[in-house]
């Protein structure tokens, strides 16, 4: 019960520190994205930015998604430990 809690715990972590890659890349793909556009027309620009919070949404619920399912196996962890606690 114990190993497959860190077990998980720790594929949750790997997760949380690929998105924080990704959120490090993102700020650089912003940097080179500004730099591209200087003297772009307004609709590129626009289509650009709007891709760009596509991207961070996606990020959001991904993320959003990763701490539910934490929280969902931190209950169920407490449920099992208060029923052999109690049996």
């Amino acid at each position: 019960m114990v190993q497959r809690r860190r077990h998980h715990i720790s594929q949750i972590s790997l997760r949380l520190e690929g998105l924080r890659a990704n959120l490090s890349q993102f700020k650089q793909d912003e940097l080179e994205i500004q730099e591209t556009l200087r003297g772009s027309p307004a609709l590129e620009i626009e289509k650009t930015l709007d891709e760009a919070f596509d991207e961070i949404r996606e990020s959001i619920n991904h993320t959003e998604e990763l701490l539910n399912a934490l929280v969902q196996n931190a209950e169920r962890g407490r449920e099992t430990q208060a029923s052999q606690e109690a049996g």
